[in-house]
């Protein structure tokens, strides 16, 4: 059985994870999104409250399963699913250095692990969860880049 980890905050999960955890279960038999914690992030939401609302919006796609981190590393958080590979979307070059950056250092961490890049699909590519809190925040709307429940639980707590 193939298996990925899509790993993130998504604080909130957006439309454009959404398309790449689709893409990826084309390709993988199981897809894992890994809640992870980010030193340079503060989430608005727990790790716990984010899974709720990732597992209500991923519903119809059974063989997409939704886990808080347990380890420090990613690289342990694989090992523990079963998977090698961990899957990362990209924007735009300045994600494309970032995250290359990370595989190199995973790859350093374990050599199993294999890092795969799905482009952004282009329509989706503008959409960031930080631009989504930030529209919020400013007396936006941006309803088109989450689920209902989603747009619903981050209006509250950013207005």
């Amino acid at each position: 059985m193939r298996k990925c980890v899509f790993p993130g905050t998504f604080d909130p999960f957006t439309v454009g994870h959404e398309n790449i955890v689709k893409r990826a279960s084309l390709i993988f038999d199981e897809v894992y999104i890994l809640i992870t914690t980010n030193s340079s992030k503060l989430p608005l939401l727990e790790a716990n409250q984010r899974k709720k609302l990732i597992t209500e919006f991923m519903l119809f796609e059974p063989d997409v399963f939704v886990v808080v981190a347990e380890y420090k590393l990613l690289v342990d958080d694989v090992k523990n699913i079963g998977a090698n590979t961990i899957i990362k979307g990209i924007r735009n070059p300045t994600d494309f250095q970032y995250e290359s950056d990370m595989a190199l250092i995973n790859k350093q961490l374990d050599n199993n692990i294999e890092t795969v890049f799905m482009n952004s699909d282009p329509t989706l590519s503008q959409i960031s969860s930080s631009a989504y809190k930030e529209l919020v925040t400013l007396g936006a709307d941006p309803r088109w880049a989450v689920d209902a429940k989603t747009h619903k639980e981050y209006i509250y707590r950013l207005t």
